[in-house]
């Protein structure tokens, strides 16, 4: 039996998308958002590929979630084998665009949406710079990218974190520049390795340091939720082997970079 998307709205964001329901089964229906992106400014030589952006983008939510920051539920839908229906709902302007080998979901926030800036500014003051470690910007010029409710302490949702790793917009993929460069030392690298083996991250939320060298390392090991099937798949089941060095010598460059910025704040980088 085909997995039914139901495509309520068209495009909200930056990359091609839409509000939908998808239905796993009769008694599993997922408010989400799923997108994609369809082209690519890469350059000759990568391993990397826009049709395996939202794969990417679901690593990238993994390690935010790692270092103690809260997101949606998220998944990758496969369609690898042409066997996802799409439906297009009155409400929709356009399709989603169909014959995508994978699509990124993010389920729906309902959670009433706080008012209080000054607890906002508070919560945001100190999860910025997790996301700056990880080379993920922007997120706050965009009040749609994230939500925030109050609890005892307030705490913020990141609805849309792109990629720590490249960077998508307007359908488009592509490696930042001041990564592009960075990446073509290997003195640089090696150097950025062995600091980054020195360093352990405090989780947002508390908790165990985190060896930032071991973030990097294990992403060949995280399991990420997928629907159709529904289950849980290793990064090494969807990515090949040169794409995930590429990642981690992009996510080594990122981090490094964060690392000279926040290492001596011991609420957030301790010395291991």
């Amino acid at each position: 039996m085909a997995l039914e998307v139901q495509v309520l709205t068209g495009r909200k964001g930056s990359n091609p998308g839409g509000i939908c329901n998808i239905i796993v089964n009769p008694y599993r229906i997922i408010p989400c958002y799923v997108k994609y992106c369809p082209g690519s400014h890469l350059p000759r030589g990568s391993n990397l590929g826009a049709r395996n952006q939202p794969v990417y983008e679901a690593v990238t939510n993994e390690l935010v979630r790692r270092v103690g920051l809260a997101t949606p539920r998220t998944h990758v839908l496969i369609d690898t084998d042409k066997d996802v229906r799409f439906i297009k709902l009155d409400g929709a302007r356009e399709g989603l665009g169909e014959g995508r080998r994978y699509y990124f979901v993010s389920e729906l926030v309902t959670t009433k949406q706080s008012k209080n800036q000054e607890l906002l500014k508070e919560v945001r003051d100190r999860e910025e710079p997790y996301l700056d470690i990880l080379g993920i910007c922007d997120v706050f010029n965009i009040s749609n990218n994230y939500f925030f409710y109050e609890d005892k302490t307030g705490k913020i949702v990141y609805i849309d974190l792109g990629c720590s790793f490249v960077r998508a917009k307007e359908g488009w993929i592509e490696i930042k520049n001041r990564d592009r460069r960075e990446m073509g030392s290997r003195d640089n690298l090696k150097r950025a390795r062995k600091e980054l083996a020195n360093y352990s991250i405090v989780p947002a939320q508390g908790g165990s340091p985190i060896s930032l060298f071991s973030l990097v390392e294990d992403i060949p090991n995280i399991e990420l939720s997928t629907l159709n099937p529904d289950k849980r798949m290793a990064v090494t089941g969807v990515l090949s082997p040169a794409e995930i060095t590429e990642i981690q010598t992009i996510l080594t460059v990122e981090i490094d970079r964060g690392l000279k910025k926040y290492r001596r704040n011991p609420h957030i980088i301790i010395r291991n």
